[in-house]
């Protein structure tokens, strides 16, 4: 009876022990999220437990913990920058179908540092993976971890993330490992076509500054690398593409690149809305300038690190830049509306990067190309604005061409006017001086004409036929400068005498005064000099006919006596000779005054010189 006794015992325990182990697999289906072949992509995260914990804890020392906390009931995890926790994650999952599954658990943030997955074998954690962030087998943008669930069976696993320069944040999604594949290769393309949209306005930026060398362009250009580069990172493009080394030295430089952005910005903001017009606006620009400068090395180090402080500056600059494109505007600026509306699309993603990295809100892990895509819009509206910059010099151009060419017309004008009033001044007061020059000629030929009526009258009553001569002889001469003045007196060019005319009438008036009618005078000459060299001609040719008809000429009836005057290059040809000239004549003695007062005229006065030959044969060279 003993023996029966126990044994009934034992099966009762048996059974009793059966019932609970029942009850403790329902409970723990009853906690655990079913998965089925219908569910390809579910998010987990708030049916799963999290446990904020010191940097240094391992899975013993949190795994009781657990056991105490309710589901997270949030989608989505964010406490801001915080260097010293890690964060735990319980997930339990139950395959309810009939087959085995292969689902990949994702965690939506390209920039956790380390994360690390525990899986249970055998009632027993093993470590699958870690470090994921900087891994070189990498090829997709967030971090994922392939977990095989058997049908029916239950599966517990643990993840650590660390985070010590971004914010830490993390959602965590159950997929479908073709649809995770499928869904990052969108996201992939994506990025790239929003990059290669932004590249190419970079290169227009480039080319309209080596068009207009407006530095502004350049500045624009800039400032969208800075951006890229930032968002290179932010987006988990750059872990993915470039090499591990580059990576860990990228991770070090947060602050620097949003400072090199705000930079970049301020720069811009200067060029483009002409801030040196606003100098408090420009003063103020420089001073985020020179604090962003300033507080890299204080909150952007290793062993200091505040990224908060850069974010904040972000914000207030954000405002700022703004407040100053609206204030610019609004004070004539026009160019100004396309930088307010391109802004404007950056500002609402700012923003909620900002307060999404402080921890405040969640929002941008849904749309991680964001800025991205509104950096695009922001571009198209700034080139936009360069395009109407454009015009608007264009319009400048023409404005400030047509002006010119009708200020030009006005001063044409204007100086044809004065060319015309000044030439009319020139020839009434040119008009004014010939008939002065006349009266003056007139007035001198009136007052040699009475010296001539005075020695006539003198020269009629001398008996002496020698003292007669002389008379004569100085009458010619007196003759000869009076006939200049009456020839430029009936000239039209008061400054010129007609040297044929005046040697013509001064031979006649020769012939005339000594009676020789019958002496035929040769006159030939093509040129015209002025008063005073013809005077002095004249001079020449009295003395030189005189002395021929008085002493070179036999028979004065039928005889000839040339004279000629021409230009011979750069000098004039005076030839004066008779037709006599042959014949053994009587010539006057070189040291007569006639010929001195010749070799005067000639030498000194026109800077000739004079030949002569045998009879009247005299060739005067001067220029």
């Amino acid at each position: 009876m003993k023996i029966q006794y126990n044994s009934d015992i034992y099966l009762k325990v048996t059974v009793l022990i059966k019932i609970v182990l029942v009850f403790l697999l329902l409970c723990f289906d009853l906690f655990a999220l079913d998965i089925n072949s219908e569910n390809k992509d579910i998010e987990i995260l708030s049916k799963s437990k999290v446990l904020i914990s010191d940097i240094n804890a391992d899975l013993k020392d949190i795994s009781g913990r657990f056991q105490k906390l309710k589901n997270f009931e949030k989608k989505h995890f964010n406490i801001g920058f915080d260097t010293d926790v890690s964060v735990w994650v319980e997930i339990n999952l139950y395959n309810s179908s009939n087959v085995d599954l292969r689902r990949v658990i994702e965690i939506d943030n390209p920039l956790l540092e380390e994360i690390t997955f525990f899986e249970q074998e055998n009632s027993m954690y093993k470590q699958k993976r870690g470090l994921l962030y900087i891994s070189d087998e990498q090829q997709h943008i967030n971090p994922f971890y392939t977990l095989n669930l058997p049908s029916h069976e239950n599966k517990k696993i643990f993840i650590k993330i660390l985070n010590r320069t971004t914010t830490l944040q993390f959602g965590i999604y159950l997929k479908d490992l073709k649809l995770y594949e499928k869904a990052d290769k969108i996201k992939q393309f994506s990025i790239v076509l929003f990059l290669g949209i932004i590249l190419s306005f970079i290169l227009y930026s480039v080319l309209l500054y080596i068009y207009t060398k407006d530095f502004s362009y350049l500045l624009y250009s800039f400032y969208l690398v800075t951006l890229v580069f930032q968002q290179l990172t932010y987006i988990g493009f750059s872990p993915l593409y470039m090499p591990s080394w580059f990576v860990e030295i990228d991770n070090l430089l947060v602050v620097p690149k949003v400072s090199l952005m705000i930079i970049a910005a301020a720069l811009f903001a200067r060029a483009f809305l002409k801030t040196k017009e606003f100098k408090k606006i420009d003063f103020v620009y420089k001073s985020f300038i020179v604090i962003v400068i300033l507080q890299m090395p204080f909150f952007g180090t290793q062993k200091f690190y505040v990224p908060e402080v850069t974010v904040i500056i972000g914000f207030l600059f954000i405002i700022f830049n703004t407040f100053s494109g609206v204030y610019i505007y609004l004070h004539g600026n026009k160019q100004a509306r396309f930088f307010i509306v391109g802004w404007s699309f950056l500002i609402v993603g700012y923003l909620l990067m900002i307060f999404d990295s402080l921890g405040y809100i969640s929002v941008m892990h849904k749309f991680p190309e964001l800025i991205l895509c509104i950096t695009v819009l922001e571009a198209l509206f700034l080139l936009l604005a360069f395009v109407d910059k454009i015009n608007i010099l264009t319009a400048q151009k023409n404005f400030l061409n047509s002006k010119l060419l009708k200020e030009m017309q006005s001063r044409q004008q204007i100086v044809e006017e004065e060319v015309r009033t000044r030439t009319d001044e020139l020839k009434a007061s040119l008009q004014e001086r010939v008939v002065l020059f006349r009266e003056l000629h007139h007035r001198v030929k009136n007052n040699l004409q009475l010296i001539l009526s005075i020695i006539r009258l003198q020269k009629y009553n001398i008996k002496e036929e020698s003292a007669y001569h002389e008379f004569l002889k100085l009458e010619n001469r007196i003759q000869a400068i009076a006939k200049t003045h009456e020839i430029l007196c009936e000239s039209e060019d008061v400054a010129k005498v007609d040297m044929r005319e005046y040697i013509q009438q001064l031979c006649e008036e020769i012939v005339n005064s000594t009676g020789f009618y019958d002496i035929d005078m040769v006159v030939k000459s093509d040129v015209s000099l002025s008063l005073r060299k013809a005077v002095y001609i004249g001079l020449i040719v009295n003395e030189l006919v005189m002395n021929s008809i008085k002493h070179a000429l036999d028979n004065k009836k039928g005889e000839k006596v040339f004279v000629s005057l021409y230009k011979e290059g750069e000098e004039y040809v005076l030839k004066l000779y008779d037709n006599n000239t042959t014949k053994t004549t009587k010539k006057e003695s070189k040291n007569s005054l006639g010929l001195k007062l010749v070799d005067i005229l000639v030498v000194n006065q026109l800077e000739g010189k004079i030949s002569s030959e045998n009879g009247f044969n005299y060739i005067i060279n001067f220029r």
